[in-house]
C-alpha cells in the first residue's frame, strides 16, 4: 500500500465476517515489522500506523485461525496538529499546552525556532502529575540532540545550546 499523503492508515477486518485472521504490516520487502497500534473488535482487528506519502507498506494476512473467506478495508485519516514530526505545533517562548487525548502513540510534536544564540530550557516541572519524557531533534527522522536532563519527580527539564534562526523539533 502507498499512502496518498502523510496520514494515519487504518487496516481493518472488523465486521467483515465470522473469521478472525490477523495481519502483519512491514516497512519493506525484507519483512521489517512496522510498529502499529492494534485495536480489537471482537475476534477481528484494526491496525493503525503512520503512513508517509509515497512510501511502500506491505500487509500480510495470516489465517492461522480462519478457514473461510473474509474482506478487509484500508483508509487514510488526516493527522491532528502535533501528531507527527511532519505536522508539528508551533511552540513559542513561555507556556505551551500538551494534550494527547486523541493521539495514537502518546507523543506530541512541536517545532521551535530559536530567536537568539544561547541555551534553551524546556520543562514541565510542577505542571503535570503525569510521567513524561522529552526529546529534541534538529530534523524529522534524525538523531536525537544531545541535551542535559534534569528530573523533577516524574517530569523533565532539559537544557541545550541553540543557534539563532535554527529550528528544533520537540517530542513530548
Amino acid at each position: 500500500y502507498i499512502p496518498s499523503k502523510d496520514c494515519k492508515v487504518v487496516v481493518s477486518n472488523c465486521g467483515s465476517s465470522s473469521e478472525f485472521p490477523t495481519a502483519a504490516i512491514f516497512e519493506d520487502c525484507s519483512m521489517t515489522y512496522l510498529s502499529v497500534k492494534e485495536e480489537n473488535c471482537g475476534q477481528q482487528h484494526n491496525y493503525i500506523f503512520y503512513g508517509e506519502q509515497g512510501k511502500d507498506y506491505y500487509i500480510k494476512w495470516n489465517s492461522y485461525y480462519s478457514t473461510g473467506d473474509y474482506t478487509w478495508t484500508i483508509k487514510e485519516i488526516d493527522l491532528l496538529p502535533g501528531e507527527s514530526c511532519n505536522n508539528p505545533i508551533i511552540a513559542s517562548n513561555g507556556v505551551n499546552s500538551f494534550d494527547i487525548t486523541n493521539f495514537f502513540n502518546n507523543t506530541q510534536w512541536y517545532r521551535y525556532t530559536a530567536t537568539k544564540n544561547g541555551k534553551i530550557i524546556i520543562s514541565n516541572c510542577e505542571s503535570t502529575a503525569s510521567s513524561t519524557d522529552v526529546r529534541v531533534y534538529e530534523a524529522c527522522n534524525n538523531y536525537q540532540l544531545s541535551v542535559k536532563y534534569f528530573n523533577c519527580g516524574d517530569q523533565k527539564r532539559i537544557i541545550f545550546d541553540c543557534q539563532q534562526g535554527k529550528t528544533y523539533y520537540i517530542a513530548w
